[in-house]
């Protein structure tokens, strides 16, 4: 199991799981979050994917087994 999210300004980026495509959601204007406006917003999805792949750690301690 993967699950990413980052918040950049406006939008809001979630990855579900290892394998899917980024949603991506304008949180000023669907602040409910019901519209995926990846398809529509290239640019942003690029620039959110690279720092996602930057910035993620991979740990043993995730997910936390109980």
């Amino acid at each position: 199991i993967l699950q990413q999210a980052v918040r950049w300004g406006r939008w809001k980026a979630l990855r579900k799981s290892r394998g899917h495509a980024l949603e991506l959601y304008d949180v000023v204007k669907d602040i409910a979050e019901t519209r995926n406006v990846a398809a529509q917003h290239p640019g942003v999805i690029a620039r959110i994917t690279e720092y996602l792949r930057d910035v993620r750690t991979e740990t043993p301690h995730w997910p936390a087994k109980g």
